[in-house]
């Protein structure tokens, strides 16, 4: 009977170490894979101007935008302008189609598609390692196989968005200062996180003053015909025509900040460890779920081993260490994001399921 017993016991531990390793294994290959940074899928529109970003692209700056010069028409830095035009791939998307970040603000600004919409964010107040909600949205805005024109303008009036050279939204109490366009930009996902943008750019440019209704118009009109917008080029601080064709470089007709394409995807400011938040509920609930398993099986292995006390114990520490070796590897994969908001889900994940071992083994 007693040798009968220590077999049980011995066939239960190795059953329950077995199944541990197999989900630690699965476990790292679902967070970490594929191990490496994808090539840079971003590539020159065939026939014609424009980059294509494909399911990896990215295009990035060298330098800050920095000042226009002494002939800036708004030399308070209250006002600016940014054109845009794109087409996305698909009118349910979201994605970060562009950025400007600095090394101490890595979300200092973004435009975004959000399904049909653009929103546009900039760094929550006091707190520059989170975004705040969109400060400016319109809706309506985007459609698959449409190319279209985004016009956002700032200055004393509030924040405007144009969409083909007509008023669209605005919001009065939203100010985009001209201190963001000294940071460098990104086009095709975040600066910190992983947010990619699929659609074409064919044409970007940058103003340190806000242009009127009607330059927005004209911008517009003329644009798709010339290919030259900007009647009036006071104050401007970049513009990108996309007309290269080839090469890994995007001239600035205004400067030598030329964008370039890395030879692989890249999130060129992502946060290690970023500080907890509970704005994600399906991924806070999912990443406790996910660790109940693992939680309950290794407490089972532990615990074979003396006091099911220790073996609760163990298993909540080794959850929390397993949880943020996983978060600080992903920090070097631009694919994954690296967030103190997991390792605390998942250490809790891993207890309940220690408890829930604790539980069924009451007699």
């Amino acid at each position: 009977m007693i040798g009968s017993i220590g077999v049980d016991t011995l066939l239960s531990r190795r059953s329950l170490g077995r199944a541990t390793l197999a989900l630690i294994f699965a476990m790292s290959i679902a967070c970490l894979w594929p191990f490496h940074a994808p090539r840079n899928s971003a590539s020159w529109i065939a026939g014609g101007h424009g980059v294509d970003f494909g399911s990896h692209g990215v295009l990035l700056s060298r330098h800050p935008l920095g000042p226009v010069g002494p002939d800036n028409p708004d030399p308070d830095g209250s006002g600016c302008t940014m054109d845009l035009w794109l087409e996305p791939d698909r009118e349910d998307a979201q994605g970060a189609i562009l950025a400007i970040y600095t090394p101490a603000n890595p979300r200092l600004f973004r435009i975004e598609q959000y399904r049909d919409a653009l929103a546009v964010r900039s760094a929550a107040p006091g707190d520059p390692s989170r975004t705040s909600s969109a400060q400016l949205y319109a809706d309506r805005v985007f459609a698959r196989g449409k190319p279209v024109l985004v016009t956002i303008t700032s200055g004393g009036h509030g924040a405007e968005v144009f969409v083909n050279g007509i008023f669209r939204r605005a919001n009065p109490n939203f100010r985009i200062c001209n201190k963001v366009f000294s940071g460098k930009l990104v086009a095709g996902t975040a600066a910190a996180s992983d947010y990619r943008w699929r659609g074409r750019l064919t044409g970007l440019a940058v103003f340190s003053r806000t242009l009127s209704p009607r330059e927005v118009l004209e911008d517009y009109e003329r644009w798709p015909s010339q290919n030259r917008p900007l009647f009036d080029r006071r104050g401007l601080a970049a513009l990108y025509l996309f007309e290269e064709g080839a090469g890994s470089r995007v001239r600035d007709e205004v400067s030598d900040n030329d964008l370039y394409m890395p030879g692989r995807y890249v999130v060129v400011a992502q946060a290690y460890l970023s500080p907890p938040s509970l704005e994600n509920h399906v991924d806070i609930i999912a990443n406790i779920i996910g660790f109940i398993p693992l939680g309950f099986t290794l407490c089972g292995y532990l615990t074979s081993f003396g006091r099911k006390g220790t073996g609760i114990v163990a298993t909540i520490v080794l959850c929390g260490i397993f949880s943020l070796l996983i978060e600080s590897i992903q920090w070097f994969l631009p694919t994954r994001d690296s967030d103190m908001t997991d390792v605390i889900t998942n250490t809790i994940g891993g207890a309940t399921g220690a408890f829930l071992y604790g539980i069924s083994r009451l007699r």
